[in-house]
């Protein structure tokens, strides 16, 4: 009979072969300036002490959609990696299963980042001859040209899991170097730890928000059914489905160690598949058929609910 056993693998060894650890870093040129004379004669309008209040001032004063615009697409970057990873410390561990389609949509926002950029740097000239004119008396110089051609970025980058057994170091005796090891496997399973809590999180707060919502809108349809004026009182919107159906799409993803009790929550995600917003407002059976199953999965999650 064949004893051989095997051995299971070290959390670090798996995630390495199975994750990425992800990060988009977004920079943004600063525009607000404290104009120290306006907030000396506020201060004196005002009789306060000198001090009490800041003046600050827009440098790009009349282009602030301009700016709003970049900005806005560079928090789309940072969503789409939100939705294909969970935590890791202060960056994100993104499953490699998750890689092509995160690439996909990350080309997208990517694409439209660059061209504002391209857009707001071939402006450059116009708006800050604008800028001047709108700050007026300001005391505040609008930026230069050079710093709005370089004053935004939007970058993703990518480093691999480190596998502890890989760390070697020079100068320490094998004991202390396998003390080091277990230290670094540690961190690991427990950063991986973190990673799940942060997906079972996530996964929990639609979850809660669609049962309330239920609930409400039982209600709104009863007080109805009474001659009750109920105006907006009850209504919900249609993301009170899609927010948990796009986690339930990537939630089977971050499984890395395939837990049966994971697996469980992910094929009970599927009742959710098809329904439409639209289905619930029309029907109280399936209202409370799926207020149920959001309940289970909850209580499986180990969320207990407070009526």
């Amino acid at each position: 009979m064949d004893m051989t056993t095997t051995s299971q693998p070290r959390m670090s060894e798996l995630l390495s072969q199975l994750a990425t650890i992800a990060t988009v870093k977004a920079t943004s040129i600063g525009l607000m300036r404290k104009d120290k004379r306006a907030s000396i004669e506020a201060d004196k309008a005002h009789l306060a002490m000198i001090g009490a209040g800041v003046n600050n001032v827009n440098r790009l004063a009349g282009a602030e959609a301009r700016v709003k615009e970049i900005r806005s697409v560079q928090a789309q970057g940072r969503d789409v990696l939100m939705r294909f990873t969970t935590q890791w410390g202060d960056r994100r561990l993104l499953p490699n299963v998750n890689i092509n389609q995160f690439y996909a949509e990350w080309g997208v926002v990517k694409a439209e980042f660059d061209r504002l950029c391209v857009r707001i740097a071939a402006d450059a000239p116009i708006l800050i001859r604008q800028a001047e004119q709108n700050l007026g008396t300001y005391a505040i110089e609008p930026p230069t040209e050079d710093e709005l051609k370089n004053g935004f970025s939007l970058e993703f980058t990518m480093e691999q899991v480190p596998d502890s057994s890989q760390f070697k170091a020079s100068g320490l005796d094998a004991s202390m170097e396998q003390l080091l090891k277990d230290r670094f496997e540690a961190n690991i399973e427990s950063a991986y730890q973190q990673a799940q809590s942060d997906a079972l999180a996530r996964l929990a707060r639609p979850l809660e928000t669609l049962i309330e919502r239920m609930g409400a809108y039982n209600k709104r349809e009863d007080e109805k059914a009474k001659g009750i004026s109920v105006g907006k009182d009850g209504f919900f919107r249609d993301t009170i489905i899609t927010n948990i159906t796009e986690i339930a799409q990537v939630f089977g993803s971050f499984n890395l160690t395939n837990d049966p009790g994971l697996k469980r929550i992910e094929d009970a995600l599927g009742a959710f598949e098809g329904i439409e917003a639209d289905d619930l407002r029309n029907s109280k059976d399936l209202r409370d058929d799926t207020a149920k199953r959001a309940e289970e999965i909850l209580a499986a999650l180990g969320i207990e609910r407070t009526q």
